[in-house]
């Protein structure tokens, strides 16, 4: 209210807002910001993870290209452009976003994830260690590496992370399926 053209203080509003759960409020907070500041590439990176939860898909794919516009090494917006880019099958531009997106554990599963649906595993493997070298407590990126791992037929290995999925999250049913069928096939 004492200086409503500050782009700083509708971002940080928006940011509450949509942490609040207020997401239509906190698009428009992001909006006036922006409107206050057009080069401010925090505030439409924000604005398209929010339409993204929203699902304004569109929408949010031209923020974060105009934030990376504005700063092309700003690896929020190459991470939500990356997963965006990937859940739509856009496999090898994702990779490019991934590859920019930081060593977050996140951001190395989703391009573990990508690189294994292009059956690019040895990288894909990669990514997936790199994932749990950040955060060893994912269940589901344990699960997907013991995958790997077993079509490379590197079994005890496999073993271990499906072991690990289950301990993990004991009720991962896909993961004791697995760690069954593996075992089973062993004899």
């Amino acid at each position: 209210q004492a200086d409503p053209n500050q782009p700083e203080a509708w971002y940080n509003l928006a940011l509450l807002e949509s942490g609040l759960g207020d997401k239509q409020s906190a698009v428009d907070s992001f909006r006036h910001s922006i409107a206050l500041d057009p080069e401010f590439a925090d505030s439409r990176n924000a604005l398209g993870a929010v339409l993204a939860e929203t699902g304004q898909v569109r929408e949010a794919e031209a923020q974060f290209r105009g934030a990376l516009s504005i700063r092309p090494a700003l690896p929020a917006a190459h991470a939500y452009l990356a997963y965006l880019l990937a859940n739509r099958g856009d496999l090898g531009e994702a990779v490019w976003h991934f590859e920019r997106a930081g060593d977050g554990a996140f951001n190395q599963f989703n391009y573990g994830i990508t690189l294994a649906r292009m059956n690019r595993v040895a990288e894909a493997r990669t990514h997936l260690e790199r994932s749990l070298q950040a955060d060893a407590a994912q269940p589901l990126a344990h699960e997907v590496l013991g995958g790997l791992l077993e079509a490379e037929g590197k079994m005890p290995e496999a073993v271990a992370h499906y072991q690990e999925a289950i301990r993990l999250r004991p009720d991962f049913g896909k993961a004791h399926l697995d760690l069954g069928a593996l075992l089973a096939r062993q004899g």
